[in-house]
């Protein structure tokens, strides 16, 4: 833990003044990790009521204290999670995915070709085409996704990592630690300046502060120096943060707008702060034939879940009742509809309306729970169209 006041003052204030005794018992002991994120640190009198103590004040940045996900929000959020990288897609690997689909198919033909109506074949066939989408799909190139990543300007970066770095060489420079490193002997105080010479010296000329026979220096005289270079990355940190939170605001005021018009359920999650949460199941217990399991593969995991919600709900009832009272006229037709209005809505689809379709999807939406994309539609081949 570092007494953070002696990051930025070489003698603190005291912080407890009687008229006969004067002395520093109160401190504000922040951790390594933070004195990065520390702004300043102040001794000051208290105004708004009488004590003989005096108020010890530290102030942070928030960014990186409050705004930065907890690793289990990071779970949640299963941001491991492989996703397709379209930009790295031209028109011959599109070509490829269209056989490799095509191959698939061909291997399915007795289950695409089965024209028996019921729900059992519907879903065999849906599942066939899902999981023929999931193999042609390990050919297509990843990336990682990461919604919570923040991909901050270079100069951010920057600043921020000689913070780190300023920050830990200031934490080593406090009265006790000089003493306990005999940094005040010449051999000791140059062996400590060599290591720490190249983040001191880039930092400078970025600066242009003159660092001439630095190697010689006497550690206050050097501490002094790493004092104005931290004070002065700062300061240029939270200029620059300035800068990039206004820009972004424009951005996302922009979008806003844009959404208004193009995507209605981005507008409304972002003006109703609506947050979209999910579930991670890393383990589930199931039980077969009296004897309970546990399961960790996510492959079983899945398996398992998808024939859970299958059958947990059961069979519906009907137990064929007559309808009485009102519900006869409610449910008898009506005369003022006309068949034939209906005799085009039935017909099946053409091939160039599913087509023309298929080419009015937009690009770049999520894919949901199959991980058919449009982007995938769009290039499926004429082997898949016929089977969809």
């Amino acid at each position: 833990m570092i007494d953070i006041n002696l990051i930025y003052h070489d003698k603190p204030l005291n912080t407890w003044n009687r008229s006969d005794k004067k002395s520093r018992i109160d401190y504000i002991w922040v951790t390594e990790d933070l004195v990065p994120d520390t702004i300043y640190a102040s001794t000051n009198k208290v105004h708004i009521f009488e004590t003989d103590h005096s108020a010890v004040t530290v102030y942070f940045q928030m960014d990186d204290l409050f705004h930065t996900k907890q690793l289990f929000k990071k779970k949640k959020h299963n941001n491991n999670n492989l996703k397709v990288d379209y930009k790295k897609i031209d028109s011959q690997l599109w070509e490829s995915y269209a056989e490799k689909i095509g191959k698939l198919l061909d291997k399915e033909k007795d289950i695409i070709n089965n024209v028996e109506i019921s729900i059992k074949n519907i879903n065999r066939i849906w599942n066939t085409i899902r999981d023929t989408f999931k193999k042609a799909n390990n050919e297509l190139p990843k990336k990682k996704g990461n919604p919570n990543k923040e991909v901050l300007p270079k100069t951010i970066v920057f600043y921020k990592r000689f913070l780190h770095k300023l920050s830990y060489i200031l934490t080593n420079l406090t009265e006790k630690k000089i003493i306990s490193l005999n940094l005040i002997n010449y051999r000791e105080c140059k062996k400590f300046i060599e290591k720490h010479y190249e983040t001191i010296s880039e930092i400078c000329f970025k600066f242009a502060i003159d660092i001439d026979g630095l190697l010689d220096k006497n550690i206050k005289e050097f501490k002094e120096i790493v004092k104005i270079a931290f004070k002065l990355v700062q300061v240029n940190f939270a200029e620059e943060s300035k800068i990039y939170k206004e820009e972004k605001m424009k951005f996302y005021i922009q979008r806003r707008c844009e959404d208004l018009q193009d995507n209605k359920k981005r507008f409304l999650d972002s003006t109703l702060n609506r947050k979209r949460s999910k579930i991670v199941l890393d383990k589930i217990v199931i039980e077969k034939n009296s004897i309970q399991q546990l399961i960790s593969d996510e492959e079983l995991i899945e398996q398992e879940l998808i024939e859970h919600f299958r059958s947990f709900a059961g069979k519906k009832l009907n137990l064929n009742e007559k309808l009485k009272g009102r519900w006869i006229r409610q449910y008898s037709p009506m005369k003022d509809i006309n068949e034939c209005w209906y005799n085009e809505v039935i017909q099946p689809i053409s091939e160039s309306e599913w087509d023309h379709m298929i080419k009015q999807l937009a690009n770049d939406k999520a894919p949901g729970i199959s991980q058919i994309s449009n982007e995938m539609l769009k290039h499926i081949g004429t082997s898949m169209k016929s089977a969809t």
